[in-house]
């Protein structure tokens, strides 16, 4: 049993050191799980079972019992810790429009930017297969108003996010940030007579850009992509839009590019 013992201590120190040379990261299968949560529970059990081998020197099942209530209450405990643990990352949209247009502006933003509409648009992106990376940030807030000292009206969109599960650069963020900039591009041509086209145009085309661009570059070639065609994911974009006045809009403008590159002369 003494043998044994130390066979569980040794794992022990094993797991730790593993943990402790790349402490960051998530489950492939879990992506909100910090990956060190199995490895401190099984870390946790083989230390406490171990030295209580090496002290009774006997086979129990109480001693089992007990390594097992300890391992599960630490490994509980350091997963609430982590979890407890955030970055923020903020990025300010400045938007300049008349003074008798910014109460509107600010309403139409604080309801249509919001966390769901950037989760649900991250999730899917990754759901997909068009990024990588699951959405990675724990919350996002969103604050409308005008800066101080400043012109215009501001929008700042903060994401909040483990450090130690999600990356300190993130693709989703990035483009979910591009596509708060969509949403509120389109409440500023709500504020006005008519759409404003290359206003709210030219901010989905950057949006599909960077998304076509970050999914061409980590898919790596090695499979043939159903949005290798940058119109197949313009496609989708506009397909998935939650919005109908939005979504009809795109559509149209879309289609329009299509039909003009396919008669244009080569």
């Amino acid at each position: 049993m003494r043998g044994l013992g130390l066979m569980l201590l040794l794992a022990a120190g094993a797991l730790t050191v593993l943990l402790m040379r790349s402490p960051l990261g998530a489950l492939s299968f879990a992506p909100d799980t910090w990956k060190g949560a199995p490895m401190t529970l099984a870390a946790a059990f083989c230390g406490v079972y171990g030295a209580l081998l090496l002290f009774v020197r006997r086979f129990s099942l109480a001693s089992m019992v007990a390594a097992m209530l300890v391992a599960a209450c630490f490994s509980v405990g350091t997963q609430a810790y982590v979890r407890n643990l955030h970055e923020v990352e903020t990025v300010d949209l400045d938007f300049i429009l008349p003074d008798d247009q910014t109460e509107a502006f600010l309403n139409l933003t604080k309801d249509s930017v919001t966390e769901p509409r950037l989760t649900a648009f991250a999730d899917d992106l990754y759901t997909s297969g068009i990024l990588p990376e699951a959405p990675a940030f724990d919350q996002v807030q969103v604050v409308a108003g005008r800066p101080e000292g400043g012109r215009g009206q501001q929008v700042s969109v903060t994401f909040l996010y483990c450090p130690f599960i999600h990356p300190r650069t993130s693709l989703t963020r990035d483009v979910a940030m591009r596509y708060a900039m969509l949403i509120c591009e389109q409440n500023i041509a709500k504020l006005s007579s008519s759409w404003d086209a290359s206003g709210v145009w030219n901010r989905f085309r950057m949006l599909r850009r960077w998304a076509h661009d970050y999914h061409m570059q980590h898919s790596n070639g090695r499979n043939t992509s159903e949005f290798a065609d940058r119109f197949a994911l313009a496609r989708w974009l506009v397909n998935r839009e939650p919005d109908a006045a939005l979504r009809a809009f795109l559509h149209a403008q879309l289609e329009a590019e299509i039909q003009a590159e396919q008669t244009a002369p080569r």
